[in-house]
């Protein structure tokens, strides 16, 4: 029997169609040209020796906002639309098991986030030969940058299998990343502010996939530097939750039914229709 044969059919489906081609290429000719841009305005009145700092912070942060809102795109209405179409439940009539659905899912909407995250790497690199990063400082945004993408993409597909509305959905997907990423650090700035600390609580800036960005920035990673696997790690460990709580209710939903389109907006009840009928 074929491992995870969800995975291998959307896999081998996703890797046939032009889209995942284009990605690549549009992801690339956007980082060169925000690159260009940006190293365009530094040659004017930054110094050669930070010019390269610069550049690569330009084009992580873009990175990492695609990283980010990944999920609201490409992940958040993959489920919902399967149980608007009613074929979901399809795929529960075989011996498939949650995680099969769930990871196959994940795998065949996310495949163009994934090649076009990866694709930018190569331009991410260009500011080791300007000067100013090194390649520790690279090989941890990287890390940073595709961490930021799983989870991104977990949290999307788990909204997805306990929504069915695909505006719901999003918006849903799009302020848990939101709060993750800048509202657990808010919070505690205004809890430190409220204790009279100076420090705020790691219990805030773990979770964030927005703080292991920050520290792992040239400028950041010296004086966070013992925080910085904690983050990842604690990001990680998320998206796995949120993954693995979706392939759990996978097999209970799936018999969700829709509302009835009959124009009633499902205000009439089975007495009532019976009524009708007579």
């Amino acid at each position: 029997m074929t491992l995870l044969p969800v995975v291998q059919r959307e896999l081998s489906e996703a890797a046939r169609r032009k889209g995942t081609y284009r990605t690549r290429v549009l992801a690339v000719a956007a980082a060169l040209a925000l690159g260009a841009w940006i190293y365009a305005e530094q040659s004017r009145w930054q110094l050669p020796a930070r010019r390269g700092g610069s550049l690569f912070q330009g084009i992580a942060g873009l990175m990492f906002g695609f990283s980010l809102l990944s999920g609201v795109y490409f992940t958040s209405d993959c489920l919902s639309k399967e149980k608007r179409d009613g074929t979901l439940g399809l795929l529960f009539l075989t011996d498939l098991k949650g995680y099969d659905v769930g990871l196959g899912k994940l795998l065949a909407t996310s495949l163009n986030a994934i090649y076009g995250l990866i694709a930018t790497f190569p331009i991410l690199a260009i500011p080791l030969l300007v000067g100013g990063i090194t390649w520790a400082d690279f090989a941890r945004m990287t890390l940073v940058l595709a961490n930021t993408l799983f989870v991104s993409l977990a949290i999307g597909i788990a909204v997805s299998t306990v929504s069915r509305n695909e505006r719901n959905a999003a918006v849903a997907t799009f302020l848990l990343l939101l709060f993750l990423a800048g509202g657990l650090p808010l919070m505690g700035q205004l809890h430190s502010e409220i204790a009279g600390t100076r420090s705020v609580p790691n219990a805030y800036l773990l979770p964030s996939p927005g703080f292991g960005f920050s520290v792992s920035l040239t400028y950041g990673f010296s004086r966070l530097s013992n925080l910085f696997w904690r983050s990842p790690l604690t990001t990680h460990l998320i998206g796995w939750t949120f993954l693995f709580v979706s392939c759990l209710l996978l097999p209970r939903i799936w018999q969700d039914r829709p509302r009835p389109a009959n124009g009633s907006n499902g205000m009439f009840s089975s007495s009532d229709s019976a009524t009708v009928a007579l």
